[in-house]
């Protein structure tokens, strides 16, 4: 059962050894008329960055530097 029946947006980043994974998720519900089970609709993208590449920058340049590195911005 889905307490809150609303979009869900995540965002963050994994260590792995001497990558940085950046990731981030979004996931909306949907019912039918008739559906006795909600759906979840969603995407998640992620992007290995070196460590070396992140070292020394601030939080919102870290997530420019994975823009840079090739991720596409959501339509």
């Amino acid at each position: 059962m889905l307490l809150q029946p609303e979009p869900a947006r995540f965002s963050g980043a994994v260590r792995h050894g001497n990558d940085v994974e950046l990731y981030r998720a979004a996931f909306m519900p949907l019912r039918g008329k008739d559906a006795s089970r909600p759906l979840i609709y969603g995407t998640f993208n992620r992007r290995a960055v070196p460590v070396a590449a992140l070292r020394g920058l601030s939080f919102s340049d870290r997530l420019e530097a994975g823009r840079q590195v090739g991720e596409q911005p959501a339509p």
